[in-house]
């Protein structure tokens, strides 16, 4: 019994020594695979954190683009859209050194794109009910047609006017502008004018001579030459027919440009003409339109906007303004294409106009030479890459 009862204690000596052992095993093996789960989580964190192309994910996948608000200061909006001062020279910072814009590009630009207009200081203009806010009022509405407009004093607002609105959606963003909405009217639309602020849409089927339009696209946006001659300080041969225009968007047909459109628009007192990098699509030929250039071709003879000639070239521009004279304009812009005698005259005596826009680089645009191919292309890409519409 003696023996036994020592057999028994070294036994169970033993096991006392292997249990902590055993303890020690099982923890480490927790830890391992507890540290194993962590790493996966980390894993399918950093997947997360992700997009299918492997590059980091958009704020879009974290949270939800609510509403697109603009405070405008009432008070100095006409300044603004007379200033030609650069972005990169103002004090307002975070603009790039590549950016080019001015100031009043930048106002105009998020104006067009809000949801929600916040016209601020209208106390500083002697109210709401005064005639000064009622034409900043006319100038937004016409900018903006589809935003929220509220007129503020010291940026107060209700809350439920600017957060949780769901009002953002980034296709309708991408047409709430003014000039889109005015090209999206049907033809022969009645104008409509609000507070003196109106707009006007030029549409010709002729080219322009690049000289005699060079003559006349001055002056944008000369607000105070337009005050000062409504209160009887001013002469009106003095200023530009395009003095009351803010905001001009379109493409235009330039005589010694044959085959590509020009983007044409100005913001306050610049405007810019520049080519878009596409031919027009008689241009570009039958052979090489996909089926929405396709469709759009049926869409212009449908509206008899297409030409046996010249197909779809022509110049269409809209003119957002305070006060316009739009027959002088229109005419202005009509004395500034071809004439009959111009027009008989054809391609080959356009191309020797005067380049007064491009320093000699128009003639890089006068005849559409067909599509680069890139290393390795076999000609047999229907989907014409690098033609942008």
């Amino acid at each position: 019994e003696g023996g036994d009862e020592g057999g028994d204690a070294g036994a169970t000596e033993a096991m006392e020594e292997e249990e902590p052992q055993k303890k020690e095993e099982k923890e480490s093996k927790k830890e391992d695979e507890e540290g194993e789960e962590k790493e996966e989580r980390e894993d399918e964190d950093e997947d997360e954190d992700e997009d299918e192309s492997g590059g980091p994910m958009s704020l879009q996948h974290y949270a939800r683009l609510d509403t697109m608000v603009t405070v405008v200061d009432s008070s100095t909006i006409f300044s603004v859209l007379q200033s030609i001062e650069a972005l990169t020279d103002s004090t307002m910072g975070g603009a790039s050194e590549q950016d080019d814009r001015t100031v009043c590009n930048l106002m105009i630009d998020q104006i067009e794109f809000a949801n929600v207009i916040l016209l601020n200081k209208s106390d500083l203009l002697g109210g709401k009910d005064s005639a000064k806010m009622k034409k900043v009022l006319g100038v937004v509405r016409k900018l903006n047609p589809k935003a929220k407009v509220y007129q503020t004093t010291k940026s107060e607002v209700e809350l439920k006017s600017i957060l949780d609105t769901k009002l953002f959606d980034m296709e309708e963003a991408s047409t709430s502008a003014g000039w889109i909405q005015e090209l999206l009217k049907p033809e022969h639309t009645p104008e409509t004018e609000e507070y003196g602020v109106s707009s006007f849409i030029f549409r010709s089927t002729r080219p322009f001579h690049p000289t005699r339009l060079k003559k006349i696209v001055n002056g944008f946006g000369e607000l105070d030459k337009k005050i000062a001659e409504q209160s009887g300080k001013g002469n009106s041969e003095q200023r530009s027919p395009f003095s009351g225009v803010i905001r001009s968007k379109g493409q235009i047909w330039l005589a010694n440009a044959k085959d590509f459109p020009m983007d044409f628009h100005s913001a306050g007192k610049q405007l810019a003409i520049e080519p878009t990098g596409s031919p027009f699509l008689q241009a570009l030929g039958p052979e090489n339109w996909d089926e929405d250039e396709k469709k759009g071709v049926e869409e212009l003879k449908a509206k008899g906007r297409w030409d046996e000639t010249f197909g779809d070239r022509g110049s269409e521009i809209v003119c957002i303004g305070i006060d316009l004279d739009k027959k002088l304009l229109v005419q202005k812009l009509n004395d500034a294409c071809l004439t009959d005698e111009e027009l008989k005259a054809g391609p080959e005596a356009w191309k020797k106009y005067e380049d007064a826009f491009f320093g000699g680089g128009v003639v890089n645009y006068f005849e559409f030479a067909g599509f680069e191919e890139e290393d390795g292309d076999d000609g047999d890409d229907d989907d014409h890459q690098g033609h942008h519409h």
